[in-house]
C-alpha cells in the first residue's frame, strides 16, 4: 500500500540511496591490497622525481640533471651559457 502513494522522482532517490548504501559496504583496506612485510611485496613509487641543478663556473653558467629519488646524477654538466 505504501508504493501506491510514492511518485516516479521518490522511488528514484529511494533507488539511488539503496545503490550507494550496498557499494559504500564494499571496502578494502590498504593493507590487504599492499600486503605486509612479512609477504616480501615493496611498494615503489611509480615515477622518479628529477631536477635541474644549476652553477657557475668562470663565468659560466652549467646544468645537471639529479634524480631525487636515485640520490644519483642523470646527465653530465651541460653549458647554458
Amino acid at each position: 500500500m505504501f508504493m501506491i502513494f510514492m511518485n516516479k522522482r521518490t522511488m528514484v532517490l529511494v533507488g539511488l540511496c539503496f545503490l550507494m548504501i550496498f557499494f559504500q559496504s564494499q571496502t578494502v583496506s590498504a593493507q590487504s591490497f599492499y600486503g605486509t612485510k612479512e609477504e616480501g611485496r615493496v611498494v615503489e613509487p611509480l615515477g622518479d622525481k628529477r631536477v635541474w641543478r644549476y652553477t657557475i663556473i668562470n663565468g659560466k653558467k652549467y646544468k645537471r640533471l639529479w634524480s631525487e629519488t636515485k640520490k644519483k646524477w642523470l646527465s653530465d654538466w651541460i653549458l647554458i651559457s
